[in-house]
């Protein structure tokens, strides 16, 4: 009977210090406050949301820092990694984007970063507000002269955004497959050629390469030495993929050229895993004749 009295006076003390020991810890728990007012329950920490102000209320967060970028909105340019840990001393780092703005980084070396993530479209300035970031500044790329790499951008932008045909007499149509010259541009030594595949059939067209070269037009057998390949500066709104029954329009920035006489240029677009290659070809007549753009009417 003593036995009895002692095990169930033993269960009896070991379920009252569990009970008093997670009594202790729910009144040693802080308890917060959302930033809506609504007090969290107790036991669990939230943090402050004005750690890291953010405009979306749902999403995958970490710890309530930062947001993932999905993968539609990365472009795979720069992966930072310290080389050496719990370095003391602050450093900085510099970008050049393709637009030709220069920024400058300060860098410290932290366990936890607050951002995970850099989107760098919250720094970079389109042109069409004033705010431009404090830390930013314009820059000029030799492969393009002396033009202003963020006008070249707008350049095209204005040119894909307007979409009219100044060119109606070069393209080429196989296989359901239409790819079109609609206009021939110049601006301060630079050539911007608009061109668009249409897709009339249901199976997706998917673009390996697209070239630009000058070749002669009575060899009818061309080889690699009798051809000058025109690699394009830029390219806006490049188009990998066209699916069926739709349209794709791009914008090339090339260097200033013309065609000597007995030559021609040859644009040719080419599938992948396919055969429905389009080709077309362009004048010298053709390219002497490029619009000339009105940098004050760019939109």
């Amino acid at each position: 009977m003593k036995k009895i009295f002692v095990m169930m006076f033993a269960l009896m003390t070991g379920i009252g210090a569990v009970s008093a020991q997670e009594q202790v810890t729910t009144e040693n728990t802080p308890t917060t406050v959302q930033t809506d007012g609504a007090k969290e329950e107790p036991g669990k920490i939230a943090l402050q949301k004005e750690v890291y102000p953010q405009k979306e209320e749902d999403g995958d967060l970490y710890h309530g820092l930062t947001k993932k970028l999905t993968f539609d909105r990365m472009i795979p340019v720069i992966r930072v990694k310290a080389t050496v840990r719990d370095f003391r001393t602050e450093t900085n780092m510099s970008v050049i984007t393709e637009d030709g703005s220069f920024y400058t980084f300060n860098v410290k070396y932290a366990d936890e970063p607050l951002l995970l993530n850099v989107e760098m479209c919250d720094f970079i300035h389109d042109g069409s507000a004033v705010n431009r970031p404090n830390n930013a500044m314009e820059i000029y790329l030799t492969e393009l002269g002396s033009e202003s790499p963020l006008l070249v951008r707008l350049i095209m932008q204005s040119i894909h955004k307007q979409d009219k045909r100044e060119v109606k007499h070069i393209g080429c149509k196989r296989f359901g497959i239409q790819y079109l010259l609609k206009g021939i541009y110049t601006h301060n030594g630079l050539l911007y050629f608009h061109t668009q595949i249409k897709n009339a059939s249901n199976v997706p067209f998917d673009v390996d390469f697209i070239t630009f070269k000058i070749v002669d037009k009575k060899v009818a057998k061309r080889t690699a030495m009798q051809e000058q390949v025109i690699f394009p500066l830029r390219a806006y709104n490049y188009a990998t993929r066209v699916a069926g029954k739709k349209d794709e329009r791009t914008v090339f920035t090339l260097d200033k050229f013309t065609i000597p006489d007995g030559k021609c240029l040859v644009v040719e677009l080419n599938e992948k895993n396919g055969g429905r290659h389009q080709s077309f070809v362009v004048e010298n007549e053709d390219l002497v004749r490029a619009r000339v753009i009105d940098e004050l009417k760019v939109q």
